[in-house]
């Protein structure tokens, strides 16, 4: 995880949010990457590539990028200053959801990359925009923040800085409309009771099948859309790493 766009007020009053390792490990997988394949050693080049673009996705998830996606900087103070007066129900029960929804829309998601690769079942159209992504109109911007343009079909040159001034920051700015698509799409008890620890349901396995029950296609669809477009910078911005030590 890596909270490096953080409101600067929280990070004052809780600075161990600032410790990652993420960035470290990016580029150290980079670096051992390409010296395995500069040595003769492709299949240790490919490994540490493959260990490096997991860190890397990793900051594509919002919920790795944003410490509790669904409170403003105000309320995370004050549970915080809860906690240290010796009352830890508000913040151990904001913990609990934001746990809940992170592992909640990543079995969801990916339930449904599993459906449509493996038994060709994509009802959302999830691998339509991967798959058309070289056919497209290299001028159409999509995305522009701080020095960050995305544009389709265009991979952005890879620097170190990018997981941490791009990647990062466009998650952590989805993080807060997907919290809320989650907390209203994905089954009540899933993502919004304190005392259910998510991990431990078995019913958890069927959250694609539950969904679709209480929701209709639209609604559940606006959910799907969030998520893949976040999981989407993935594919810019991991092909740039790739590009950047196969090159």
């Amino acid at each position: 995880m890596g909270f490096f766009h953080e409101n600067p007020i929280i990070t004052f009053f809780a600075p161990f949010l600032k410790q990652s390792y993420v960035e470290y490990r990016i580029y150290l997988y980079k670096e051992l990457s390409k010296f395995a394949f500069a040595t003769g050693h492709d299949y240790w080049g490919w490994r540490f590539m493959g260990w490096g673009l997991h860190y890397l996705g990793d900051l594509s998830m919002p919920y790795h990028t944003t410490a509790l996606p669904g409170y403003s900087a105000l309320r995370m103070l004050w549970i915080y200053l809860l906690d240290i007066l010796g009352l830890p129900t508000p913040k151990n029960n904001a913990v609990q959801l934001s746990s809940n929804r992170h592992l909640a829309i990543e079995t969801f998601m990916g339930t449904l990359y599993l459906n449509a690769v493996r038994d060709g079942e994509d009802p959302f159209f999830l691998l339509e925009r991967y798959n058309n992504t070289n056919n497209s109109n290299n001028s159409n911007e999509f995305g522009f923040v701080f020095g960050c343009p995305l544009y389709e079909g265009k991979i952005p040159e890879y620097s170190d800085d990018l997981p941490r001034k791009c990647l990062a920051l466009r998650s952590h700015n989805w993080s807060r409309q997907l919290d809320k698509l989650i907390s209203k799409i994905l089954p009540y008890r899933f993502v919004n009771d304190p005392s259910v620890e998510l991990n431990d349901l078995e019913e958890r396995n069927n959250i694609v099948s539950l969904t679709l029950a209480e929701h209709n296609f639209e609604e559940v669809r606006g959910l799907v859309d969030m998520a893949n477009a976040s999981l989407f910078l993935f594919n810019y911005y991991g092909k740039s790493y790739i590009l950047n030590i196969i090159k």
